[in-house]
């Protein structure tokens, strides 16, 4: 009985606070642009709830723009630090580069040199008298061997002999710093792309840069490289990434497109078929899609495209990279 009674005062209540609320909602203020001249008063009239919708929605415009601010605050500075990470690559193997090729000319000169004096060896083997001691030689020549034998000389051999070890054994330490390079190189590697992306090879039908349009024949830029093949062939990742597009994007035809590190993506068009979804992740030499002629195509070929945040760049240089 009781709970009745104050179900029908709280009822009664919430009746009249809605009433109120609804009529003050709908009381009009008047505005007026009273000019100086003796023209007409200008002047219009808002309700409250009028009044409260236009509060409430510029809160959210402004709310909207200090978040978008923000956030493109954000943006600019992880592109940046992507811009930077990528100079500081391509130095890094600019210096490698430095050091490997008078490496590689050093080697190819010591291994001349060896073949030449093993040669010597085997001509003079029956002339050489002087006996060399059992384990090897040593230099220099100790003093008891000396006063036991005044007249005793190394031969020129044995000198270059020596020269050969020393320089083996500095060889060796220069290939341990750039195995240790080597191990950073395989690293940024996997992360970037540096493998060709058609299995079995293929040949390129269409270079990037300027080029004649094949179906109007007028001048345009080719935004990638054009690989033929037989229809079906694989096509594999060429870094590890994610996939942002596997699907149909207007004359791409069927398409994948890979997310990879340092602001670097990848572009696989006119496929025949794809073996990956969006927001699968892949690793290097995945196969991701099957050679095919989807979309605005002449014949059976992979357009592929490197971009460098979102900005389209030459793939050719990455495509051998493992090569280096």
């Amino acid at each position: 009985m009781d709970f009745s009674l104050f179900k029908k005062k709280l009822k009664k209540k919430l009746n009249v606070f809605f009433r109120r609320f609804y009529s003050k909602g709908h009381q009009r203020l008047t505005v007026m642009f009273v000019p100086h001249s003796q023209k007409k008063i200008f002047n219009f009239q808002l309700s409250n709830f009028t009044i409260l919708f236009i509060l409430f929605l510029l809160a959210g415009v402004i709310t909207a723009s200090v978040f978008a601010i923000k956030n493109y605050a954000q943006v600019r500075k992880k592109e940046e630090f992507f811009v930077q990470e990528n100079e500081n690559i391509i130095t890094r193997l600019r210096k490698f580069r430095s050091r490997v090729s008078p490496l590689n000319s050093s080697t190819t000169d010591l291994k001349k040199y060896i073949s030449m004096l093993l040669k010597k060896i085997g001509s003079l083997k029956d002339e050489v008298k002087t006996p060399l001691p059992s384990g090897g030689v040593s230099i220099p020549i100790p003093e008891n061997v000396l006063a036991k034998n005044p007249g005793f000389k190394y031969d020129p051999l044995i000198r270059k002999l020596a020269k050969i070890t020393y320089v083996s054994d500095k060889l060796g330490r220069e290939v341990k710093k750039i195995k240790n390079h080597l191990r950073h190189f395989k690293k940024v590697a996997s992360k970037m792309p540096s493998i060709w992306p058609v299995f079995g090879g293929g040949f390129i039908t269409s270079v990037y840069g300027p080029r004649r349009s094949p179906f109007t024949g007028q001048p345009e830029f080719h935004t990638g490289i054009d690989i033929t093949g037989m229809p079906g062939t694989p096509l594999k990742a060429v870094a590890d990434g994610k996939v942002v597009i596997s699907g149909y994007n207007g004359g791409f035809g069927l398409m994948v497109q890979i997310q990879h590190s340092y602001g670097y993506s990848t572009v696989y068009a006119h496929c025949l078929r794809s073996s990956v979804k969006k927001d699968d992740y892949v690793k290097k030499g995945q196969v991701i899609a099957y050679m095919g002629r989807s979309g605005a195509a002449t014949g059976y070929h992979l357009h592929f495209e490197v971009r460098l945040n979102n900005q389209h760049v030459n793939p050719r240089p990455f495509m051998t990279f493992d090569r280096l």
